[in-house]
């Protein structure tokens, strides 16, 4: 969280009319929760919900939270300020086989950042090991706000570290421009090797004595919730604002060693700061007024994800994200280019519950953390219908009559399915999968249970299932076997086929017009001889 008090972005698209599509809803899930500030999962249907001040719960598939919680720091964390605490966490991506987690906190003891592992306890997954933490990386704050927090493992397998500038305001020290200082940075680094940790040779400034080599990127004030579309590992990042803007940052999948501009700009306008000679700034793809509504939009970004559900087909590959002031969502389709810029779009204006932060569950369903309320809320779209895809990939086109190939459905929980061929539904076909054996156009509808007007058809996918042709030779039936005169055999020429020709008996050589449908043979021998040919579908 931010002081501002939490989140800040800053504008370089335009906000589209209110009520443009998607929309959503927020749906009750859970609650009992302390100040929350982190949703993450490990894999399976559970929810951990982190709170500021040093505990993680967990809630199970339907919002029950756990009466003893899985890891308890608050005698270790800080328990002061707005800002300070336990502010973020991360599972390893081999979870399931090491048990480890990483958490970001600041202490209670001297109010620095410390980024620790913890192990979860080996005869019961609900609950970690409290002994069994490991110390990272300690980085002194100098003030108690700007703290960042956040973890991620990328795409990479690396642990990405979020740090803000330290606090207080405008980055006094001018720690965001500061190459040598882990504060205001994006570090990346290797927790699978080295004495605790390795520096990833692939980290952009790894040689240069003029950086720290853990950073990533830099010029960042305070990222309050970063993370990695899980389709493409693109960036994402809600950077929260001094005074003025608040922005989203945008760092295609494994591009590094970006400035965000921090505190040279806030956002893309100047502010002022410290402005290296010779920096190459990287603006943000969406900034906003920090002023409450009418004015403005709200006062600090809470940095958002891509959906990549299953359950609601409009929010598919949108970037959603709030104001943790004003309570204001946005989206932006982050599919509709390789790269910015981007629409943003005002979908929802809630009642404010100072939204701090958003995660999903392993299905990739969303959810969105109320700190002032202390419950966590699903994200529904406003409109019912599921993401209907066909998800085979390069499709065969060397298929026969009397082939079988086996078309698949992207699934989800609580789903119908009919499949259809050119447009009519299949007596039976009600499964994520389907066997196909004509020529045609295949779609499947994928519908909701219980619900029979919520529903959508994927794009077709087109089969074509060849007849093999059954050859039939002509060419000379009388030959002279004087070894120099050529016979030509042939047999009807059916596009897309190969034709395998070969001497059945006596003595001859094919001597041209071999995978056509004519070939020249001379014979020989003086033996009668015969020859044969194959068609097949390569």
């Amino acid at each position: 969280m931010n002081c501002r008090f939490i989140l800040l972005f800053v504008t370089c698209c335009f906000i589209q009319p209110l009520f443009a599509q998607p929309s959503v809803n927020l749906i009750p899930f859970s609650g009992g929760y302390a100040q929350p500030v982190a949703i993450e999962n490990c894999g399976d249907s559970r929810l951990f919900i982190v709170q500021q001040r040093g505990v993680i719960y967990i809630c199970d598939s339907l919002g029950i939270k756990q009466s003893t919680p899985f890891l308890d720091l608050s005698g270790t964390v800080s328990q002061s300020g707005n800002e300070k605490g336990l502010l973020g966490l991360a599972f390893h991506p081999n979870y399931a086989t090491n048990g480890y987690f990483y958490v970001n906190y600041t202490a209670e003891s001297n109010g620095n950042t410390y980024v620790c592992r913890f192990t979860r306890n080996a005869g019961n997954p609900n609950i970690a090991d409290p002994g069994s933490e490991l110390l990272l990386l300690t980085i002194a704050q100098p003030y108690p706000n700007h703290n960042g927090g956040n973890l991620e493992f990328g795409p990479d397998g690396y642990l990405y570290i979020g740090m803000g500038d330290g606090g207080n305001g405008g980055d006094p020290q001018g720690y965001a421009q500061n190459k040598l200082s882990l504060l205001g940075k994006m570090l990346r680094i290797d927790v699978n090797s080295g004495s605790n940790y390795s520096i990833p040779a692939t980290n952009p400034f790894v040689g240069n004595t003029q950086y720290a080599p853990e950073i990533w990127s830099l010029g960042l004030r305070n990222p309050w919730r970063f993370s990695f579309d899980p389709l493409n590992g693109n960036m994402w990042i809600g950077d929260v604002g001094q005074y003025n803007w608040e922005e989203i940052d945008f760092e295609p999948a494994g591009t590094g060693g970006l400035n965000y501009g921090w505190n040279c700009y806030e956002a893309n306008n100047s502010y002022g700061g410290v402005c290296p000679t010779g920096a190459v700034y990287t603006f943000p793809v969406f900034s906003y007024a920090s002023s409450m509504p009418p004015s403005g939009f709200g006062c600090s970004v809470t940095g958002g994800l891509v959906y990549r559900g299953v359950q609601f087909a409009d929010l598919y590959g949108q970037y959603l994200f709030a104001d943790y002031c004003s309570g204001i969502f946005f989206a932006a389709n982050a599919d509709a280019a390789a790269a910015p810029p981007f629409s943003f779009t005002q979908i929802k204006d809630t009642t404010n519950n100072e939204f701090s932060t958003l995660g999903t569950d392993y299905h990739g369903e969303m959810y969105v953390a109320g700190h002032l309320s202390g419950n966590i809320y699903k994200i529904r779209s406003v409109n019912c219908a599921p993401l209907a895809r066909i998800i085979n990939s390069n499709l065969p086109n060397n298929l026969c009559v009397g082939d079988v190939y086996t078309l698949q459905a992207l699934t989800g929980n609580g789903f119908t399915y009919q499949w259809q061929l050119n447009g009519t539904d299949i007596t039976g076909a009600n499964s994520a999968t389907y066997n196909a054996t004509q020529t045609g156009n295949y779609a499947v509808k994928v519908g909701k249970t219980g619900n029979a007007l919520c529903s959508s058809v994927s794009a077709a996918v087109s089969l074509d299932f060849k007849t093999t042709p059954t050859p039939q030779i002509s060419g000379e039936t009388v030959v002279c076997d004087n070894n120099t005169t050529e016979y030509i055999y042939s047999v009807e020429y059916v596009p897309g086929y190969l034709y395998n020709w070969s001497i059945a008996s006596g003595s001859g050589n094919i001597v041209s017009g071999q995978n056509t449908n004519s070939v020249s043979v001379v014979w020989l021998g003086g033996a009668a001889g015969s020859i044969q040919v194959s068609v097949t579908n390569p």
